[in-house]
């Protein structure tokens, strides 16, 4: 009991409520009179720019204020680092669904683009990462271990994305909620290892341009769990290869990451992922 009254005091928590919610409480709001009135979120990127734009300087005053740009990883150090490794998932993540599900990239341009559209695709980016890589989880693994932090900013990296459609962007799946968790952990240990978001945040452009430009989806095949095994797959391998290359490539310190907590609570989190997604289907 007293673990519980200390967590739910604690400045941890606080902040990460306050963080969080500059985001999902304006866009909550305006995605339900967007529903309720019927009208189309394209209609009105410029709401969805400027709600991202509030909450982006809001944190970057907490960051100043509560930590310092350089703790949440706004630096140059390592900024090579930071992008290559970053970088690599995002090619795997992003043809990842092609060698499972066979094509599944559209080849024409968007022709939807707008003003409003391509601010969000540099803004959104670099908002997503400072609020989950640089605050978030440095909050955390302050005050609670780097496991806590990956599943604290994971978990709510996943449930961001699922406001994203409820404002109207998008359709929900499974994979909504499922990319996010495998994107989450990786770019968690690219900022561990290197303390430097900006090469995230240039990882995380290129990735949401492409699957913006190319009019790119997720799959929607009959066989998730092809998906599911084949993505589980990536997600073991790559974090220890590029803590290998760290270390051995470029002399970084070795980190000190319980690998077993790591991979086991991944696997439960996707795992959970799947039942309720199976559980869903057969109510729905």
């Amino acid at each position: 009991m007293k673990k519980i009254i200390s967590l739910i005091t604690s400045r941890t928590l606080w902040i990460t409520i306050l963080s969080f919610s500059t985001f999902a409480v304006p866009a909550s709001i305006h995605g339900f009179i967007l529903r309720k009135q019927g009208l189309s979120s394209e209609q009105y990127e410029w709401v969805a720019v400027l709600v991202f734009l509030t909450a982006l300087v809001i944190n970057l005053i907490i960051a100043r204020k509560l930590f310092s740009f350089k703790e949440v990883g706004l630096q140059r150090k390592a900024f090579v680092r930071s992008f290559i490794y970053s970088f690599l998932f995002v090619v795997v993540l992003r043809f990842a669904p092609d060698l499972i599900y066979g094509e599944t990239i559209s080849k024409e341009a968007s022709s939807q683009l707008t003003f409003f559209s391509l601010v969000l695709l540099a803004l959104v980016p670099f908002y997503e990462e400072l609020l989950f890589r640089g605050i978030i989880f440095r909050v955390w693994e302050k005050s609670r271990g780097f496991i806590a932090a990956m599943l604290v900013s994971t978990i709510l990296f996943g449930l961001e994305h699922l406001i994203y459609p409820f404002w109207g962007f998008g359709e929900w799946s499974m994979y909504t909620f499922l990319n996010p968790v495998i994107f989450g952990p990786i770019f968690i240990l690219v900022a561990y290892r290197t303390g430097n978001i900006w090469g995230l945040s240039l990882s995380h452009f290129l990735y949401n341009a492409s699957v913006r430009l190319t009019n790119g989806s997720t799959p929607t095949g009959d066989s998730p769990e092809s998906y599911f095994i084949a993505l589980l797959g990536f997600t073991l391998f790559l974090p220890i290869l590029i803590d290998s290359i760290d270390h051995r490539l470029f002399k970084a310190e070795q980190s000190k990451i319980n690998w077993h907590k790591f991979f086991s609570w991944l696997f439960i989190i996707i795992f959970l992922v799947m039942l309720i997604n199976s559980v869903l289907n057969d109510f729905g």
